[in-house]
């Protein structure tokens, strides 16, 4: 243990030498910290431009299916419809009497 605590005081007297030194970095200006600031407020510029055009794409491409599913749901009305109509005439023609035709 001895040795131990010898070593940690032998440390602790060369921090405290450079004591000043490691003050002075630490109250420093950092050589890119503007670089990085600058770098930081075009990659929150980027992340905005990126969320608003994946959030147009999903809306656009909903308006596209409502749209399609309008289409596609008329013309099944429409061919259901049809389809509709000829049995009904069928079904009449059916029960005339055959005296009538």
């Amino acid at each position: 243990i001895p040795k131990v605590i010898e070593s940690h005081e032998k440390e602790k007297e060369k921090v405290a030498a450079n004591k000043e030194i490691y003050t002075a970095i630490a109250n420093g200006t950092w050589k890119k910290e503007d670089e990085l600031r600058s770098l930081k407020g075009q990659s929150a510029e980027l992340d905005r431009k990126i969320a608003l055009t994946i959030t147009d794409n999903k809306e656009d491409k909903e308006e596209e299916r409502d749209i399609s599913n309008n289409e596609n749901s008329t013309t099944m009305k429409s061919s259901t419809t049809q389809t509709q109509e000829k049995e009904e005439d069928n079904h009449y023609q059916s029960i005339r009497p055959k005296w009538r035709l």
